[in-house]
């Protein structure tokens, strides 16, 4: 955890001064592309949605669309499946998210609809810690975020050894 760093945006406009917890998509990708400390990425979007199972619609606040990174970079206890498995139109959830939607049976290997798309369920987690600031049901791997929405939250997993206090000249430089 001591080597993730949230990556936020500051903007300065005529009428106003803000700060956001979301930025642009590309940060990710090209801070990889273009810095030797980063070792992996991850952006997510966070958007209510209707899922359905068995024919019978949930409106759901906590199920996340994520790039495949995901549990690359954030360290989740799997009760079942593997990260290994979450491409795009996959979903991991939560073991209470898979005790609502398949309250009787095996979630692997099923798939739930999200938003009229169906996803197939590669993995459960355990739930989450109370501490945690992601607090979600679901994680759904898509191919392009920006298909969801034009800002993602973005994360950036730094190698062993570098210095992730001196990288906001960078970002401040390609951003």
């Amino acid at each position: 955890s001591k080597r993730i760093y949230r990556i936020t945006t500051s903007y300065v406009s005529e009428t106003s001064k803000e700060h956001a917890a979301w930025g642009d998509p590309s940060v990710g990708p090209m801070s990889k592309e273009l810095y030797a400390e980063i070792e992996n990425y991850t952006s997510l979007v966070n958007e209510p949605v209707t899922v359905s199972s068995d024919d019978k619609p949930f409106r759901e606040d906590k199920f996340f669309y994520s790039d495949t990174n995901y549990f690359s970079v954030f360290d989740y206890q799997f009760v079942t499946g593997s990260y290994k498995s979450f491409k795009p139109g996959t979903i991991v959830l939560t073991q209470t998210a898979a005790t609502k939607y398949f309250e009787y049976g095996d979630p692997l290997g099923q798939s739930l609809t999200v938003e009229k798309k169906e996803f197939l369920v590669v993995g459960v987690i355990e739930d989450l810690p109370l501490h945690t600031d992601l607090k979600f049901d679901a994680m759904m791997a898509v191919d392009n975020l920006m298909s969801i929405s034009g800002w993602t939250f973005n994360f950036l997993l730094f190698k062993e050894g570098s210095d992730p206090e001196n990288f906001q000249p960078k970002l401040d430089k390609i951003f």
